[in-house]
């Protein structure tokens, strides 16, 4: 899974989130809706840049705001208390996964998780 480096201020915490994929969800819960917005723009950007890296592109299926995902993210931890002890990082691309699509060239979609792309060798 991606590990995005952001830091938001945590305020039930005092400390500040590194690792998307170290953050439990109920901590991200208690963040400021702000700060949930700042984090879900951190990582996403995070993720487009990498995955655009990788020759996959991220796109939304309609226009969305960052508070408007953190909010749909935030809805469906309501939604599902069960998921609120996962890593935030694998909530998001759950929770998004009717909004967020990551293709490669040709559009076909690919599974979120890193370990299923293959890098291309370097040249030589």
């Amino acid at each position: 899974m991606l590990s995005v480096v952001w830091s938001v201020p945590s305020e039930s915490q005092g400390t500040f989130i590194l690792n998307a994929d170290d953050i439990q969800a109920q901590r991200w819960m208690k963040l400021s809706p702000e700060n949930r917005s700042s984090f879900i723009f951190g990582f996403l950007a995070g993720l487009d840049h990498v995955y655009n890296s990788t020759g996959l592109i991220v796109t939304l299926t309609r226009p969305l705001s960052a508070k408007e995902i953190a909010d749909e993210v935030y809805r469906s931890l309501l939604d599902q208390p069960e998921l609120r002890t996962g890593p935030i990082d694998e909530i998001i691309l759950n929770a998004l996964d009717h909004v967020l699509y990551i293709t490669d060239k040709t559009g076909s979609r690919v599974s979120p998780g890193l370990k299923n792309i293959s890098h291309p060798a370097p040249n030589q």
